[in-house]
């Protein structure tokens, strides 16, 4: 799980975001933390990492066209340290795979907290809101 204080953070950052970029994982638990997150504001752009949870440099035009506040990334195992530094913005990553070492990014993975615990972002995001239990149930249900 996370701390109080991460889910805190990573609350005030979508509440405070005017313009956010969402990428998520093309699954069930991804998708149920985009939606969970986009109902919070009913604003921003949300953009399926199809295939491979992995942020590269195909992402980056996507970045430049939407021009975002911030950029939140959701259970993505991999974003790559040459897209970070290309896109110059606030990245707020919650992520429940390997933990990384990515530099330049608000970074959120229970296993920084618990060594094994591999909760789904599906749960972390209902965690954070209280709200919207049964697209998390549904994105939990599909992870598992």
């Amino acid at each position: 799980m996370l701390t109080d204080k991460q889910m805190s953070e990573i609350k005030e950052e979508l509440l405070s975001s005017e313009r956010p970029l969402i990428l998520f994982h093309d699954d069930a638990d991804g998708l149920s933390s985009f939606l969970q997150f986009y109902k919070q504001i009913n604003k921003g752009k949300g953009v399926m990492v199809k295939s491979t949870p992995k942020v590269d440099d195909r992402f980056i035009r996507t970045v430049e066209n939407y021009a975002p506040d911030k950029i939140f990334a959701l259970d993505l195992a991999v974003m790559e340290q040459d897209f970070v530094d290309a896109v110059n913005k606030k990245i707020i990553w919650v992520d429940h795979h390997e933990l990384s070492e990515t530099k330049g990014v608000k970074y959120y993975n229970p296993k920084q907290n618990k060594k094994g615990d591999n909760t789904c972002i599906s749960k972390l995001s209902y965690d954070i809101f209280k709200d919207n239990f049964w697209i998390s149930a549904v994105g939990t249900i599909g992870d598992w």
